[in-house]
């Protein structure tokens, strides 16, 4: 699967580098939740579930072929995480800090003298930079925040991510509205 991406990045690059190019600054809000494998812990923490916000940035470069087609590739660094509210156990919010190498196809659906509609697909690839935890007992008031650590021999942290990503971006000439959902 990794060597597939890899190709896939390779020869996106290659096309866009024998053609004309776009390259943009891209910056926004990321909202990010956890969700869990395991049915049991994802009914356990439903209730308390909350949106993270976190800061989206980056680079990224467009190869449009003709009106309806485009490949786009960025480099992107996203801070993902998720809030639990747990009124007995206290609040817990995790922050986890990526770099992002997304690639998607285009197809545009609407184009208008105000600007354009489009919808894309891909495959995203991260790497997890660092992060932290912080739990803070409602019942004593005590705050604690711990700084992950990727050597820690009883926690197997995987740093690497994969996974299908998918969106729509409303464009007005000038700026650009997405909203993107990864896997």
């Amino acid at each position: 699967m990794k060597k597939i991406f890899l190709i896939s990045v390779f020869l996106c690059v290659c096309l866009i580098s024998a053609s004309q190019i776009n390259i943009y600054f891209k910056s926004g809000l990321n909202l990010s939740r956890a969700v869990y494998a395991d049915a049991a812990d994802e009914e356990l923490v439903k209730p308390f579930r909350k949106l993270k916000p976190g800061f989206l940035g980056g680079f990224g470069m467009k190869n449009h072929f003709g009106e309806v087609l485009a490949m786009e590739i960025e480099l992107l660094y996203s801070q993902k995480g998720l809030k639990l509210k747990q009124s007995a156990f206290g609040k817990t919010v995790n922050s986890m800090n990526y770099l992002v190498l997304p690639f998607s196809g285009h197809i545009r659906l609407f184009t208008s003298p105000y600007g354009s509609f489009y919808f894309y697909v891909g495959a995203y690839a991260a790497y997890w930079l660092y992060g932290n935890y912080k739990n803070k007992d409602l019942s004593s008031g005590t705050d604690q925040k711990v700084k992950v650590n990727f050597k820690d021999e009883e926690i197997r942290y995987n740093r690497f991510d994969t996974g299908p990503m998918g969106g729509i971006v409303l464009n007005d000439n000038k700026i650009s509205f997405f909203v993107n959902y990864e896997h």
